[in-house]
């Protein structure tokens, strides 16, 4: 007989985007592994900053949806929101005006069935409050899923006064205190939450993203050689170098204008395609937008190169969602990252990749070189090296795979193993 696990994910179709794929694939997997998710998620997320792809849950998998009652799609909350000032005054993150909507839903859920654990996936952290509270009330156990790290976050929001982040320090704190089990997405989080509170470290586990295999399907010949990217550009995670190249390369005739193409799809970024015109290509950039998934890994089929790029700077153990589907698509990708876990997955999984982990003007120089030898084989009708047989890493990295051990590790604590 199932178990019941009462899931909640602010991030859930009919949203897309990389936030809500590791939830989508847990949900997916665990009736297979003798649990029953029933999800609750957000029915009405900032428009600001959450895209509505009309995706739709895996079959059989039931949803709740409950407001967010700070979400009124209002002039001033977007101004707020763009402007970062929500969130460097809310604790623990600007989505707090889900948490009585979220507590609401649960406990009648609760109430009408029986459940054996509750998940939450995080971020947002607000979402682990409700959890937290369905927990202490009910007496279920919960485990925490930490996609991204709360304060040890470099990334994170700076709060306006320091009251505020000693705050969200407690909270945090509390939380993980609170928790019988703690599931990160990747090994650097764990091992700094281990450091942080040694005192919860053996309640931490890595279970890292994945991917849903896809069916192989014929690829056909490409028009011009295409580039692919899919996800979002913010910050210093910017396609500038690759642009620069790009535009260095078509106007030496190195490559010819029409011979080349690069398809992005994912949330909009004008300042993007503004680069794309300052280096001369605009009309070369295809931007789709915000598309479902299954379009979006239909891209990686098609393209001749994939482009991943993490910023210098970050934590060596980052490891980008968009890596395990890059991967299985078995296509060659260009990866500009700093030396540490993604370049180390890609050397091992897709050797017929490029990794590049320099910076400053010899990154620029190594992606023109990478990107002219791509352009050449593919002219010549060269296929690029075979991908190896990927059944090891499909064995280790499919959702498939990654939902056992969350199942392992739900057991344990409906079993009261955890957080003993």
């Amino acid at each position: 007989m199932s178990k019941r696990l009462l899931m909640f994910c602010y991030f859930y179709p009919p949203q897309g985007g990389v936030p809500c794929t590791r939830s989508v694939g847990f949900s997916r997997h665990l009736p297979a592994c003798g649990w029953e998710p029933h999800v609750v998620s957000a029915r009405n997320p900032s428009r600001c900053f959450v895209d509505i792809t009309g995706e739709r849950p895996p079959p059989g998998v039931r949803t709740t949806y409950a407001r967010n009652v700070f979400s009124h799609f209002g002039v001033v909350e977007a101004a707020l929101r763009r402007l970062g000032i929500a969130g460097r005054v809310c604790v623990p993150d600007d989505c707090i005006g889900w948490i009585p909507g979220a507590v609401a839903a649960g406990r009648r859920l609760l109430r009408d069935e029986d459940y054996d654990a509750i998940y939450v996936s995080c971020s947002p952290y607000s979402a682990a409050i409700a959890a937290m509270r369905l927990a202490e009330t009910s007496g279920l156990p919960f485990v925490l899923d930490l996609r991204d790290a709360w304060t040890i976050n470099p990334q994170a929001d700076t709060y306006l006064a320091g009251p505020i982040g000693d705050l969200d320090r407690r909270v945090e704190r509390t939380v993980l205190s609170a928790a019988d089990a703690i599931v990160t997405a990747t090994r650097g989080i764990c091992e700094g939450y281990r450091h942080l509170y040694p005192e919860q470290g053996h309640k931490c586990t890595f279970i890292p993203n994945g991917y849903d295999p896809a069916p192989a399907a014929p690829r056909p010949p490409s028009a011009a050689f295409t580039i692919v990217y899919t996800g979002f550009f913010y910050g210093f995670r910017t396609p500038e170098a690759l642009l620069a190249a790009l535009g260095s390369l078509v106007a030496s005739g190195a490559i010819p204008r029409d011979d080349i193409r690069f398809i992005w799809a994912g949330r909009a970024a004008p300042w993007v395609l503004g680069l794309a015109g300052m280096h001369g290509i605009r009309d070369r950039v295809d931007y789709r937008g915000m598309i479902p998934k299954t379009d979006a890994d239909a891209l990686l089929n098609d393209a001749d190169l994939l482009y991943l790029v993490i910023p210098p700077g970050v934590d060596p153990t980052c490891m980008t969602g968009k890596i395990y589907p890059y991967i299985a698509s078995g296509r060659p990708i260009l990866a500009t990252v700093p030396e540490g876990a993604a370049a180390d997955l890609i050397r091992e999984y897709s050797p017929q990749s490029t990794v590049i982990v320099s910076d400053g003007a010899a990154l620029r120089t190594e992606i023109e070189e990478a990107l002219l030898a791509r352009y050449r084989a593919w002219r010549n009708g060269d296929a690029p090296e075979c991908a190896p047989d990927l059944a090891a890493f499909a064995e280790r990295y499919s959702f498939a795979a990654t939902t056992r051990d969350l199942s392992d590790v739900l057991n344990a604590v409906a079993a009261g193993g955890a957080g003993s």
